[in-house]
């Protein structure tokens, strides 16, 4: 097929085996996505849900991180 699409490889990563993906770096420059949170303000110096926020940071970072480690380090052809 001629499709393509384009995403992060912390989400695409996991599906290149099953599904037959092909990665490539894209042709052109791709400005960093940022992910974001939201919270009402009144919760921002809730000790619990401010817990609850660098959990879930910390969390996805890693997450993220052991990913993209996991496919660089897989041999390529």
């Amino acid at each position: 097929t001629d499709a393509f699409f384009t995403g992060a490889l912390q989400l695409l990563a996991p599906f290149v085996d099953t599904l037959g993906l092909v990665l490539r770096e894209p042709p052109l420059p791709v400005p960093p996505v940022r992910a974001a949170a939201l919270w009402k303000v009144r919760h921002a110096d809730d000790p619990g849900h401010r817990w609850f926020r660098e959990r879930l940071a910390e969390a996805l970072t890693a997450r993220f991180d052991a990913i993209v480690a996991a496919y660089e380090a897989e041999p390529r052809g």
